[in-house]
């Protein structure tokens, strides 16, 4: 892998967990489910 594919991956990695967290967050927050519906695309 060069420099620029592992920074790719590194970035795409941390971007998922800051959208898992943000989808943690939201389904704790919001009971009605709209947070999983949305994000189960």
């Amino acid at each position: 892998m060069t420099p620029e594919q592992i920074s790719e991956k590194y970035s795409l990695e941390t971007i998922q967990k800051g959208i898992a967290i943000l989808k943690g967050q939201n389904e704790t927050k919001d009971d009605s489910g709209l947070s999983k519906k949305e994000g189960g695309g």
